[in-house]
């Protein structure tokens, strides 16, 4: 476990010519979305909410990938409990999540995601709640929660509709492929793709341009966009997240979640 202090922070912010540079800064565990980090990245967003000498954000991730979603070491935590406080625990996780989704879909300003390496899980949820998204070639999109036997969190299924369409997102959510970043372009998960190594820079040039515009016409256009989806957004979110509670106490999450602690891949009867 990473003991993060105020020199080491989970979550970096930076303010810059009135853009927020927001960064998953535990790059030794990937930046699993555990319930430390996601509570320093909701105190962070909170933050920015109250800031208006801002027109837009960044969000990333440190090291080699942007997050690859929930804990398991939280999920080892919940199992480890009796029924009831095991639901407990997880409808607890959930809402710290739902807060951290919904802090970004209701920002005064719109967040860019510049997802390095992977987005897996909740984290490919987190970067599916900006605004924007800026991917380079190797950058992967990974469902993944058929991996371990869960169902979506974070409005997974809720995003995936409105971006990819039904059609598509039906496909997705059924075989949860890992998506490379060309082909997540083409979904509309993704709206640029950089060059190799060039990602923050994309990303930056793209705020920087948003930045560029009247405070008044971004924050309007922020606010008009997720006006009708927010309330809509926050129901679903309730309903996936009470299926993800759940499915924490099925044998086959369990064993998974074992499973992949142990480094193994796991498998279903």
């Amino acid at each position: 476990m990473t003991n993060n202090t105020a020199d080491n922070p989970a979550v970096l912010l930076e303010r810059r010519c009135g853009i927020a540079y927001v960064t998953l800064n535990q790059p030794e565990n990937r930046n699993t979305l555990s319930r430390h980090l996601a509570t320093e990245l909701r105190e962070v967003l909170n933050r920015l909410h109250e800031d208006d000498t801002l027109k837009a954000a960044v969000l990333t991730g440190a090291g080699q990938d942007f997050s690859l979603g929930g804990s398991y070491d939280d999920f080892a935590e919940g199992m480890s409990r009796e029924k009831e406080e095991s639901l407990a625990y997880s409808r607890d996780l959930a809402r710290l999540l739902e807060d951290i989704i919904l802090g970004i879909v209701a920002a005064p300003i719109p967040f860019i995601a510049a997802i390095n390496g992977q987005a897996a899980g909740a984290g490919m949820s987190l970067a599916l709640a900006c605004d924007l998204r800026v991917a380079e070639p190797r950058t992967k999109l990974n469902i993944a929660y058929g991996m371990i036997g869960a169902s979506t969190d974070g409005g997974m299924s809720w995003f995936l509709p409105r971006y990819a369409g039904f059609s598509a997102a039906t496909e997705l959510l059924y075989t949860q492929p890992v998506l490379r970043a060309a082909r997540a372009q083409e979904l509309s998960l993704v709206h640029r793709v950089s060059e190799p190594g060039e990602l923050n820079a994309c990303a930056e040039q793209l705020a920087e341009q948003i930045a560029g515009s009247a405070s008044h016409t971004v924050r309007a256009a922020k606010s008009m966009l997720a006006a009708r989806y927010v309330v809509e957004l926050e129901e679903h979110m309730h309903a996936e997240h009470e299926f993800f509670a759940r499915g924490v106490l099925t044998e086959d999450f369990r064993n998974a979640v074992h499973a992949m602690q142990r480094g193994e891949i796991p498998a279903f009867d």
